[in-house]
């Protein structure tokens, strides 16, 4: 019997619907495949680490690649913007869709202060305007790898701004301020800032509160006016002691002055709310009746206006508005409750510190490793108008009168206009600390808010905690903020006197902002690509590094 030849086993009928199946299914398998792809976004480039190092239009910051636009070249050359202790608040990076941007890790607590940029890389608010030649390098002040170094803190600046939106949902104020102080430099060391009056307004056209917002500055214009008041009490005191000590032979101690329980300078009482009428109220240790019968004196104006109140104060941020001071004041209280004078948080600030230091105004400053062209012109000039604003004596009266406490040195509610409300009030609070040297001054500001103060206590208390860690972060000074002295003697050193690790910490797995954090604390210079967590770096983890080297990271989205 003849039979056929059957490859496989199979017959050929067989063999060609196989084959056919076989086609169909990897027809499919291709096309999920792709599709797949293109809906995870994963369809892209796919490029090795050391392709990273070589290509330089895949590294923000360089910008010799030529399918770049010019503008996106210029964003990419704006230098970094770091805190006082080398954490990376703002950084260039290269995006697929615009070219290029900046981006910032921290985002809502430095947007007031850092401000933006346009689409052809030009700085046009906050600190991107008023530093945009050096942040381009054109400014040749400092190296060309030195970033723009802050005063502030990014952690004491976000507790600040923890507290400031504890602070308004506690009295339902629509806005606020936060600002701390260093009381010796007038550098920022936090400057928090809230505002919900208006949810339509874009990021670029809110107001940074801090230089923008007006408020009467009547509880520091009364506190000058105290102050006033025991000079005049110790200059007496004083002379009528000295006649007595010379009739008597006596030498008599000022100190001793200062604790005469028979005819005392001034009635102090415990910590209290004093009422004036139901408009306004002041938290105080000054007796009731010491209030109700102060009568302000006729140079009160001239020594507001020596401390800064009516002037702008210099700082490195744009849009401060001036505030302003009436023409002449009345000789009460009440007078300068319903005055016209007007300024900012920090004026209020600034002013409050001249009398801290007694030693003429504060300029307060937010850029460390850039000085201001007006520095040397205007302070032999400011010094001279405001040094010695009180004695010796008043001054140290001052500190144990007003720092002798737990809270606020000063702290104040007034009714203010509002919209859509009924009634709303102005929150004040000013302190320092340490009580006996102050390092530290800040002031906390709410807008038209609900409650006041007295009615719910306790709300403007923990300042002072904020003020202690206000004083720790003096201690932090990073390498590029040092003068060139110390800058010269500085060879592993970074922010917080640390040694400079010899060992690449493995990043892998981070979120960009802990790595930008670790990274900008080792003093290296970063390249971003992509977004989402890391999944590859360079240099490896285990690897030597130096100071100043490229550390390039590469980040996904989802699981790494």
């Amino acid at each position: 019997m003849k039979t056929m030849f059957v490859r496989g086993g199979t017959s050929r009928i067989q063999d060609r619907e196989f084959a056919r199946k076989v086609y169909t299914v990897s027809l499919r398998v291709l096309i999920l495949f792709l599709i797949s792809l293109s809906i995870t976004g994963c369809f892209g480039e796919r490029v090795s680490e050391q392709q990273h190092l070589d290509n330089s239009a895949l590294a923000p910051g360089v910008s010799s690649s030529s399918d770049i636009s010019p503008f996106a070249k210029r964003i990419l050359e704006r230098r970094p913007i770091v805190d006082r202790g080398g954490t990376i608040l703002c950084v260039s990076k290269k995006d697929p869709d615009k070219g290029a941007l900046r981006v910032r890790p921290y985002k809502g607590l430095f947007d007031h202060i850092i401000g933006y940029i346009d689409r052809y890389g030009r700085g046009l608010d906050g600190l991107e305007y008023v530093y945009d030649s050096f942040l381009l390098s054109k400014d040749r002040r400092g190296d060309l790898d030195d970033p723009l170094v802050l005063s502030v803190e990014k952690n004491l600046q976000a507790m600040c701004y923890d507290n400031l939106a504890w602070q308004m949902s506690r009295l339902r104020a629509k806005a606020g301020s936060i600002i701390l102080m260093d009381v010796k430099t007038g550098q920022i060391l936090a400057m928090a800032n809230i505002d919900k009056r208006n949810k339509k307004l874009l990021q670029t056209e809110s107001k940074n509160l801090a230089v923008e917002g007006l408020v009467n500055p009547w509880p520091v214009m009364l506190t000058i006016a105290q102050v006033q008041v025991l000079e005049s009490r110790l200059k007496a005191l004083e002379k009528r002691a000295g006649v007595t000590s010379k009739e008597d032979g006596k030498d008599v101690q000022r100190s001793n002055l200062l604790e005469d329980d028979d005819n005392p300078i001034v009635k102090i009482k415990r910590w209290h709310w004093h009422d004036f009428g139901e408009s306004a109220a002041i938290w105080t240790r000054f007796d009731e009746e010491e209030l109700d019968n102060l009568r302000l004196k006729k140079d009160l104006l001239t020594r507001l206006i020596n401390v800064g109140f009516g002037q702008e104060t210099g700082i490195d941020l744009p849009e401060e508005q001036q505030g302003r001071l009436p023409s002449m004041l009345s000789e009460h209280v009440s007078g300068l409750i319903s005055s016209t004078a007007s300024s900012t948080p920090i004026q209020i600030l600034s002013a409050y510190t001249a009398l801290l230091k007694n030693d003429g105004p504060v300029q307060p400053r937010l850029a460390m490793n850039i000085g201001s062209e007006d520095d040397n012109r205007d302070g032999n000039e400011s010094d001279q108008r405001s040094k010695g604003l009180f004695g010796k004596e008043t001054h140290k009266m001052l500190l144990s009168t007003f720092g002798d406490n737990g809270g606020p040195s000063i702290a104040s509610y007034s009714l203010a206009e509002c919209n859509g409300e009924k009634e709303c009030y102005q929150v004040m609070g000013l302190g320092f600390w340490p009580a006996n040297n102050p390092k530290v001054s800040y002031i906390s500001v709410l807008f038209d808010a609900k409650y006041t103060p007295e009615k719910r206590r306790g709300t403007l208390g923990k300042m002072v905690s904020l003020a202690r860690k206000g004083v720790k972060a003096l201690g932090l000074q990073y390498r590029f903020a040092l003068n060139k002295q110390q800058k010269g003697k500085v060879t592993s050193e970074v922010n917080n006197g640390l040694t400079m690790p010899k060992i690449m910490p493995d990043l892998r797995g981070m979120s960009i902002r802990s790595a930008l954090d670790v990274v900008g604390r080792l003093g290296m210079r970063i390249r971003i690509s992509g977004t989402g967590k890391v999944k590859e770096q360079y240099p490896k983890p285990g690897r030597r590094i130096s100071k100043g080297q490229e550390c390039v990271i590469v980040c996904v989205k989802g699981a790494v």
